[in-house]
């Protein structure tokens, strides 16, 4: 939680650098935040109503903030840098899923492999990631204000390198759970031949054979090898989807197979 608000907090400051009339839109959002905090004290009563309203318009009025993405783009537009996306979605979306939000990712984290209750809730992340997350904030949001003050390039540079430095080490807490979830399930003597089978796809993918060959024959072959290394992976309980996925990526590597020729005039013999 600390590190998806260091995150948060990042963004919302270098939002301030480049949004219009940023101070009265935080004084809008304290303003709403206040009444919120205070809404329990009325109870009905329509005279306390009209205080709180009366106090929330001295603070700062109406005014809100965008969501988070909504800054995170902002950002990414004005400062040409997709930092404080890459901060967003990789970091901010499944922080706030599994710490923050109440949902099926929060509950399972109570539950063993077998449904049975975990005496402490399992931890979705590394250990340092937390600490990473926030040494890359700290990063994006110096090399953001060395653009705007025209810094020398090597100090912007040397920013830019810190914070890419530490996202680089701190992988996405859903990349952790795969990772935890998949290693009872994987069956190391079959690793050689998955690796194997990556190199020859690979080749194959980039090749000038693989142009050349009709979408069956590519399909197939891709298919093939998509099969042979994902048995690497072998779940206790069948995946019934597992062909369904496999097909899934045969589309995204190989695009959608070529519209057959119905057949028009010509084909009928009509001049």
């Amino acid at each position: 939680m600390l590190a998806r608000s260091s995150v948060e907090n990042t963004i919302l400051g270098l939002w301030v650098l480049f949004a219009d009339s940023p101070m009265d839109r935080l004084r809008g959002s304290t303003g709403q935040a206040m009444k919120g905090a205070f809404r329990y004290l009325t109870d009905g009563d329509v005279l306390k109503t009209e205080l709180i309203d009366l106090l929330v318009e001295e603070i700062g009025g109406d005014g809100s903030l965008p969501h988070i993405n909504v800054m995170a783009d902002a950002v990414q537009t004005k400062a040409d840098s997709s930092l404080t996306t890459d901060l967003y979605r990789r970091l901010y979306v499944p922080l706030s899923s599994f710490f923050t939000h109440a949902n099926g990712l929060a509950l399972m984290r109570q539950l063993k492999s077998d449904g049975s209750a975990r005496f402490r809730p399992s931890y979705p992340w590394h250990r340092r990631g937390p600490v990473r997350a926030a040494d890359a904030c700290l990063g994006i949001m110096a090399f953001v204000i060395c653009g705007r003050l025209d810094q020398p390039a090597e100090l912007t540079k040397a920013f830019i390198d810190y914070a890419n430095a530490h996202l680089s080490r701190s992988l996405a807490p859903l990349v952790v759970v795969a990772g935890r979830g998949s290693r009872r399930s994987i069956k190391w003597s079959r690793v050689p031949l998955a690796i194997q089978r990556l190199r020859e796809g690979t080749r194959y993918y980039h090749s000038t054979q693989a142009a050349l060959d009709p979408w069956e024959v590519r399909a197939a072959r891709i298919r093939a090898d998509l099969i042979a290394m994902l048995s690497v992976y072998e779940p206790q309980e069948p995946v019934e989807s597992f062909p369904r996925i496999v097909e899934l990526l045969v589309r995204m590597l190989v695009g959608e197979p070529p519209t057959p020729d119905t057949g028009g005039e010509d084909s009928l013999g009509v001049s």
